[in-house]
């Protein structure tokens, strides 16, 4: 599936399709392109979801693009997301920094509450191991 639209039309869920589904890549690299001439490096984010899908147990994850943002989860979309927790990781090009955080797909997306790990790449990739084995062990 390309895009979901929650109820009430409020926000549009792009891509939520299997982890290893490559459009994932490819919104990533959009914005890349796009953001070349200002400095904007989106490298980074590419080569961490490289490394989420050799994650053992990745190939039961699903994955949205919301704000930016990837979203991993075990909910195969948005219509069977209620009780699925989901691993949030977003990336700043201009702090050269990710962001990860752990909550359920029960809250708001648009206001994800809890707290949130900064990291920079390669320490990231550590980060995020124990937030993916959390979301793989609760499904």
């Amino acid at each position: 599936m390309s895009s979901e639209t929650t109820p009430g039309g409020r926000i549009k869920l792009v891509h939520w399709a299997r982890l290893h589904d490559r459009r994932h890549n490819g919104f990533f690299e959009a914005l890349h392109r796009e953001g070349e001439s200002s400095g904007e490096d989106w490298r980074p984010m590419l080569r961490l979801l490289e490394h989420v899908r050799t994650v053992d147990g990745a190939s039961r994850l699903f994955a949205f693009i919301f704000t930016r943002r990837l979203h991993l989860t075990t909910a195969s979309g948005y219509a069977d997301s209620a009780g699925h927790d989901s691993v949030m990781i977003g990336w700043n090009p201009g702090g050269s920094s990710f962001q990860l955080a752990f909550y359920s797909l029960d809250d708001s997306l648009e206001a994800i509450a809890g707290p949130a790990r900064h990291a920079r790449e390669p320490e990231a990739f550590q980060a995020l191991d124990p937030l993916l084995r959390r979301l793989l062990e609760r499904s």
